[in-house]
This record gives structure tokens, C-alpha cells and sequence, in this order.
């Protein structure tokens, strides 16, 4: 199976358990008494907060349809008032309409901007019931506020991107990957536990459970074509060298002198190849590890030999002359000096090097 058919099946199968959860795919929490405002709204990832926003301005619109006829009855309740008040005594001045609209009914202004006003409890309450109601019939509708579907499907293609690498080097399925995707998939359902909670409302643990069974079905799915890619890619490597194997085969199981020899030559020459690459290794080692010995190897070291040479008082005059008038050549010479020094210290270690291979072959009769 492809692995873009694995997902959409493991999608699939998420969603339908989801459905089946219902109501038990959310928990109710008590009132944590933290006050929201609208700005809480706009700063949500996961929940429709276009839904959430109407939803919002439509209740606000009908608060304000009670308040105007709050306030009409109000007025002809001041106008009648007035009249009574007009009767008894005209001494009095008439109030204004505010004055009366706030000493009637208690109301005092509050100047505020549209997104530090506070959710009130009756807008908060019609969501959670909105939630619920949608999570009891259509749980993966697109309009929903809740659409656990959608919430499912980025978590997967986190997953997946965290698996590729970024499309540079795909990463191999170990204990380190794994831990880092469980870190995802808590990360995104706290987020969203977050925002749930402006509704006093969780993720179940039931739900949790199945998003992190359908991760790990995924994982191993994952896990199990690379295993059977390494694999394919051994058979092939078989198949390709099938005749030098059977041939080596053969010569092992059959007696006989002709297929002694053709495995005879096939032994040899991989003991060869092996010798060899061992050979290369030992070898590089060797000259790097002296060359790094090997500090004094510098002009301004050099120069230093030079010129405590200088201060010698029984030396050779043309030295010193030659010294004086051409300093770089007498400084080449003293290196070349050492460099050989050097060369004979890494052929005498590489000859002793290519002595014990030599033993280890003649122990093996090759």
C-alpha cells in the first residue's frame, strides 16, 4: 500500500472513532472564574473563530435591540413622571434622559474598545452548547466550531514533516523520534485544550488516546516500509553477485578440483580486497598521526633553529653569510632537513605495519 493511501486510511479510521465518541469526546470542567475578552476570540488556531466571532456579533446585536427598548420604556415612564411631577410643583428642573436612564436602572458607561470587551456568560454558554450539539451529530463537519477532523489532520502532517526532515534527509524511526512527535502531539493538544477552556470544556482522554494510537499506527507503518526497503536493497545486492556466490557455494559442497579452484580465486581476491582496505586504513592513520607531531614544522619555528644558530660561535662563516643574504633559501633547506627526518619515521612504521599483515597472511596459509 502507498503510503499516502496508509494515511488517508489511518485518517479514516480516526475520524469514524471519533464519531463514535460523541458527547464522551469532550469533559466538562467547572468555571476557572478568569474573565475573556473578544481579543481571546481572534488569537485562537484551532477553533472556527469566524463562527465564534458571529456567533458573538449576533448576540451583541440582540443585546442592543433590549437595551434601546430598555431605554424607550424608560422615557414614558419619565415622561409620565414629568407630568405628575408637574402637577404637584414646577420649581424642579426636568432631568435629562441619560440621567434618568442611569438613576433608573443603575447603568453607569463604561468606554472600552471592541476587542477588551468581556465575553459575557450567555455568549459563553451557547458555544459550549453549540459544541456539544455538533460533537453529538455531525462531530466532522467542516463548519463545526470544534472540527476535530481538521485538528487530527495537522497533527499528522507535523508528524510527517518531522519524519522527512524538512525534505533534506529522512529521518530513521528511533526511540528520539518518537519522543519528539509524543512532544508534539501533547503541544497541539494543549493548544487546544487552551482555547476549549475559554468553554469550560477539554478534550476526553478517550479522544487523546485515539489521536496518539493513530500516530503510533502510522510510526510503525512508517517503520515497516523502511525495513523492507533496507531489505529489498539486500536482496538486490544478492542478486546482483548471485554468480560469484553460488560459484563460492559450490566449491564448498561439491568435491570437486575445477570448482576448488574458481572458489579458490574468489576467496583470495575478497581476502585481498579486504587486506587492502584495512591496509588504506592503518595507513592514513599512521602519516596523520606523526604530521600532528610534528609542531616545528612551521616557518616561524624554523627561523627560530636559525637563528639560535647565530649565536653559535665556532660555525661555518659561509653559513652565516648565505644566512644573512638569502634567509628563505637556508630556511627551505632546514625544512626539507626535517621533512626527511619525518619520512623516515612514517616508512619505517608503515613497512612494520605492512610486516604484520604479511604474518596474519601467512598464518592463514594465503
Amino acid at each position: 500500500m502507498r503510503h499516502e493511501d496508509v494515511i488517508t486510511s489511518i485518517q479514516a479510521w480516526f475520524d469514524e472513532n471519533a464519531s463514535n465518541l460523541q458527547h464522551s469526546g469532550l469533559e466538562h470542567v467547572l468555571d476557572t472564574n478568569v474573565a475573556y475578552t473578544l481579543a481571546t476570540l481572534h488569537c485562537f488556531k484551532y477553533l472556527n473563530t469566524q463562527k465564534l466571532t458571529s456567533l458573538h456579533a449576533i448576540g451583541s446585536m440582540d443585546d442592543e435591540t433590549s437595551i434601546m427598548q430598555t431605554i424607550d420604556q424608560g422615557e414614558l415612564n419619565e415622561q409620565s413622571y414629568q407630568r405628575e411631577k408637574a402637577k404637584s410643583s414646577t420649581s424642579h428642573l426636568v432631568k435629562k434622559p441619560f440621567d434618568v436612564f442611569v438613576n433608573l436602572f443603575h447603568f453607569k458607561p463604561v468606554i472600552t474598545t471592541m476587542n477588551l470587551t468581556l465575553l459575557r456568560f450567555d455568549f459563553l454558554k451557547i458555544v459550549y452548547n453549540t459544541i456539544c450539539k455538533e460533537m453529538a451529530t455531525t462531530p466532522n463537519a467542516k463548519s463545526n466550531i470544534l472540527n476535530i477532523s481538521k485538528f487530527f489532520d495537522r497533527i499528522v502532517e507535523d508528524a510527517i514533516a518531522i519524519v522527512h526532515g524538512n525534505d533534506t534527509i529522512r529521518r530513521s524511526v528511533n526511540a528520539n523520534l518518537v519522543q519528539k512527535i509524543v512532544g508534539l502531539i501533547n503541544t497541539h493538544i494543549n493548544e487546544i485544550n487552551f482555547e476549549l477552556l475559554v468553554f469550560q470544556l477539554l478534550l476526553s482522554g478517550k479522544i487523546i488516546a485515539f489521536i496518539h494510537i493513530s500516530i503510533m499506527i502510522l510510526l510503525i507503518n512508517l517503520y515497516y516500509n523502511e525495513q523492507r526497503n533496507h531489505f529489498d536493497q539486500q536482496i538486490s545486492t544478492l542478486n546482483e553477485e548471485k554468480e560469484s556466490v553460488l560459484t563460492y557455494f559450490i566449491s564448498m559442497a561439491v568435491p570437486d578440483e575445477q570448482c576448488d579452484e574458481k572458489g579458490a580465486h574468489i576467496f583470495a581476491n575478497k581476502v585481498k580486497k579486504t587486506v587492502q582496505s584495512n591496509l588504506i586504513r592503518d595507513v592514513q592513520q599512521i602519516i596523520a598521526h606523526i604530521i600532528q607531531t610534528q609542531q616545528n614544522l612551521n616557518r616561524k619555528q624554523i627561523q627560530t633553529i636559525c637563528d639560535e644558530k647565530l649565536q653559535a660561535v665556532a660555525y661555518d662563516n659561509d653559513w652565516l653569510f648565505r644566512y644573512i643574504d638569502a634567509p628563505t633559501d637556508i630556511i627551505v633547506e632546514k625544512f626539507q632537513m626535517l621533512w626527511k627526518q619525518v619520512e623516515k619515521t612514517i616508512n619505517q612504521q608503515l613497512e612494520n605495519e605492512k610486516y604484520q599483515w604479511k604474518n596474519i597472511l601467512i598464518v592463514l596459509n594465503l
